[in-house]
């Protein structure tokens, strides 16, 4: 069995949907329950990978908030290895993804988790 290590980016994102394609154009505009999902590079290759069989471990930084805490439990459900997982005082990296039909667009808000600094690499 492989085993794999991936480093970098985690980000928990929220996916808003149906939205019209003129949305931000709108005052307002109904849609489904908000569905949130793991996202980023690392991440996203760690959670593939693991599901392909990979014995996979990541390491990055999340903040401590509810969107760390879910990318973490999202890890450790997916039998991701989280010791390479630091928490740090900064709020997590997120996205809010707008989901028209045909056409995707995102709304990235960088929670500073993964920026050099306070509590940075």
């Amino acid at each position: 069995m492989r085993r794999v290590l991936c480093v970098g980016m985690m980000v928990c994102d929220t996916l808003l949907f149906p939205v019209p394609a003129d949305v931000l154009e709108r005052d307002s505009v109904s849609i489904q329950t908000p569905v949130t999902s793991c996202g980023g590079d690392a991440l996203n290759v760690a959670m593939a990978l693991s599901r392909l069989g990979a014995e996979t471990a990541i390491c990055g930084r999340v903040g401590q908030d509810k969107n760390g805490a879910y990318i973490q439990t999202a890890c450790q459900e997916a039998k991701i290895d989280t010791s390479g997982i630091t928490v740090s005082g900064r709020q997590s990296d997120s996205s809010h993804d707008l989901v028209p039909s045909g056409r995707w667009t995102a709304v990235y808000r960088a929670g500073g988790a993964v920026q050099k600094g306070q509590g940075g690499h």
